[in-house]
C-alpha cells in the first residue's frame, strides 16, 4: 500500500514540475496576473479576464472545486451543480486513475489541503492538454479551470448566440424535444 502512495506522489510531483515552466510562459504571454476582474460562464464554458483597457477570453474545461470550509476536493465529473458539458472530459482522469489505482482520481471527492486543487489541475494539464490553468474563488469555493484555447470577442459572441435565454432559468443551451412526449400532464420542463 505504501508503495502505491509513493508512486502517486512521484507522479504528482512530476506533473507539477512539468506545468511550472509552461504556466509561467502562459502567464507572461497573456499577462494573466494583471487583470482587475474575471467572469466565467458555465453555459458557454468561457472565462473572461478584463480590466478597463484590456480583456482576453478563453474556453475552459472545469477540473473541480475545493471547499475552503470543509477542505475537500470534488471532481467536476461528479459535481451535480456544474452544467458545463466539457466537465465530462475529467472522466479521462478518472479512467487513468483506475488503470494506475490512484484513489484520488477514482473517488468523486477527497479530503485535502490548499495545494490539492493545483496538484489535480497540473495533472489535468498533463492528461487533457491545455494552454494554461486558472483558479477563481467564490462563495468559499476554489474553482479550477484548464484553459484550452484563447478566443476573441467575436467568437465569444457567436458562442453566446448559440444559447437561448429563458425568463425563468436564464441563459442555456438549445434543447430539442420530440413531438411524441406526454402532452397531457406537466412534466416539469419546457
Amino acid at each position: 500500500m505504501i508503495f502505491k502512495r509513493l508512486k502517486y506522489d512521484e507522479y504528482a510531483h512530476k506533473a507539477i514540475h512539468n506545468i511550472e515552466e509552461k504556466q509561467n510562459d502562459f502567464k507572461t504571454k497573456y499577462d494573466i496576473d494583471n487583470y482587475a476582474s474575471w467572469f466565467f460562464e458555465q453555459e458557454s464554458e468561457t472565462l473572461r479576464l478584463y480590466s478597463d483597457d484590456k480583456e482576453v477570453y478563453f474556453r475552459y474545461i472545469p477540473i473541480g472545486t475545493f471547499s475552503l470550509e470543509k477542505n475537500t476536493w470534488l471532481w467536476a465529473w461528479a459535481n451535480q451543480h456544474s452544467i458545463e458539458p466539457r466537465k465530462l472530459r475529467t472522466l479521462e482522469i478518472k479512467e487513468f486513475g483506475e488503470k494506475k489505482k490512484y484513489k484520488k482520481f477514482i473517488n468523486s471527492s477527497s479530503d485535502g489541503d490548499k495545494f490539492m486543487g493545483w496538484e489535480f489541475t497540473a495533472i489535468a494539464f498533463q492528461l487533457l492538454d491545455g494552454l494554461g490553468t486558472y483558479r477563481v474563488i467564490t462563495d468559499g469555493l476554489e474553482k479550477y479551470f484548464l484553459l484550452t484555447e484563447e478566443i476573441n470577442r467575436t467568437e465569444k459572441e457567436r458562442i453566446d448566440n448559440e444559447s437561448i435565454e429563458c425568463v425563468t432559468h436564464g441563459m442555456g443551451r438549445h434543447a430539442y424535444v420530440c413531438q411524441h412526449l406526454n402532452t397531457e400532464s406537466k412534466v416539469g420542463f419546457e
